[in-house]
């Protein structure tokens, strides 16, 4: 029943951290939404400018950096900083961070994109700037009848090209997580119980796991800590005073960022040179 309760903490906890991941995400999607709107001003100048350029990059760039440092925060393990700054990158997954990067970027992207389409604002500052006859349109105060009837037309373009872009995006979306979904002996029409079993199944094959690997680390972390926990455990039965200077080194040790990857790799090289208080 233990095992039971914890196993179901976790998973509410990781339904609650991608929750507040998502939240998080929406609500600063809709904070650069909003603002990007309201100082957008159409430059009313002939061509097309970097600024208009930006305006569809910079905000998908933005969030794709948010979602990296929100969205994993809750798979982070101790000490996995160190290893970015120690430069340790297997070449295999770099080149598995790069693609999800890319793809990650490209789809929020497309998203942002279609929002500014559906606005129109963007759209048809940029058909007029294209258009000699028509630049300055945007910046005007009172439109004539046949302006504003090229600002709707342009408007309802911009919002078909938003519509057509999202539908495009959530078809390749859906068409992604049918892929993700056809596993290898994945079965059409399968019973229903018989899925329910296979996940079950592959369920419990990762818990058993996770139970297995705990032990193992346990008795790993155990052999690691040892030699410090004896010289803690015999500095508490000394008198007050005495071995300060060798037990506040104990003490930065076991404190420190790097103590992990220190004495795995000491373990590894076999020098572990640290020595047990008499």
């Amino acid at each position: 029943m233990p095992t039971l309760g914890a196993e179901s903490a976790t998973r509410l906890l990781k339904l609650v951290q991608h929750a507040v991941s998502m939240f998080l995400l929406v609500v600063l999607f809709s904070i650069l939404q909003y603002v990007f709107d309201m100082h957008f001003v159409c430059s009313c100048r002939p061509g097309f400018h970097a600024s208009g350029l930006l305006y569809l990059v910079l905000p998908p760039l933005i969030l794709t950096f948010v979602v990296n440092i929100v969205e994993p925060f809750y798979r982070r393990k101790p000490f996995s900083s160190q290893r970015v700054f120690r430069f340790y990158c297997p070449s295999s997954c770099c080149g598995h961070y790069v693609i999800k990067l890319i793809i990650r970027f490209t789809s929020l992207t497309a998203l942002w994109i279609s929002l500014v389409f559906f606005d129109g604002d963007w759209y048809f500052c940029l058909k007029t700037n294209l258009n000699s006859t028509q630049t300055g349109m945007p910046c005007k105060k009172n439109l004539t009848y046949e302006e504003e009837r090229t600002r709707d037309y342009y408007k309802t373009m911009s919002l078909d090209i938003g519509l057509g872009l999202c539908c495009s995006f959530l078809f390749l979306w859906s068409i992604s997580e049918v892929w993700r979904a056809w596993k290898p002996g994945y079965r059409c029409g399968a019973p229903y119980y018989s899925v329910v079993y296979d996940n079950l199944l592959a369920e419990e094959v990762g818990n058993h796991l996770n139970e297995e690997l705990q032990k193992m680390a346990k008795e790993k972390a155990e052999k690691l800590c040892e030699n410090y926990i004896k010289s803690i455990r015999h500095h508490e039965h000394l008198e007050n005073g005495e071995n300060v200077f060798e037990i506040s080194e104990v003490w930065g040790n076991v404190s420190a960022s790097s103590f992990y990857m220190t004495e795995v790799e000491r373990e590894k090289t076999g020098e572990n040179n640290h020595e047990q208080e008499q």
